[in-house]
Order: C-alpha cells, then structure tokens, then sequence
C-alpha cells in the first residue's frame, strides 16, 4: 500500500552517537539522626536533592527545523525533603 503524498522520509542529518549534551553533575545530600528512648527510637532524616541547583539539559530535540536542539528537559531545581519513622 502506498502512502502518496503523505509519505514521509527520515533522513539523519547528523551520524548518530556523535552529539551529546554536556556531562551531568549533580550533588544530593542526606543527613540522618536516630534518637532513642528505652525501647523505641525515631529516626530523622533531612535530604536535599540537587544541592548546587544546576540545571544541565537532559534531553533536547534531534528533529531538524526551526526547534532543532532546543531542550526538551532539564534537571529539576533544588527540594528539600524531612523525613522520620518511628520505631516501637
């Protein structure tokens, strides 16, 4: 069956495996305190993800055009989580 007119080609312009985006560095922290009490204990945690708040790309568009290369996803931003479980 033919397509006609609505046939499309894809053409690499570029030899694939030879662009890639710049190396990815990101620092996550996490501290933690365990807190005990006779038989039971409560364990604290604070983390923090992407600590040097970097936004390097992950992904970007590959298709020629008036998009090409633009990102298409970066790294997150910044977050702060606090955590605790309790133990009895």
């Amino acid at each position: 069956m033919s397509a006609g007119a609505n046939a499309r080609v894809t053409i690499p312009i570029i030899e694939p495996n030879t662009m890639f985006e710049d190396r990815r560095r990101q620092l996550d922290l996490r501290l933690s305190r365990t807190f005990r009490a006779g038989s039971t204990s409560l364990l604290g945690t604070i983390e923090l993800y992407n600590a040097l708040n970097t936004s390097p790309l992950l992904a970007a568009n590959a298709t020629f055009g008036p998009r090409w290369l633009q990102p298409t996803e970066i790294l997150s931003g910044r977050l702060l989580k606090f955590g605790a479980q309790f133990t009895f």
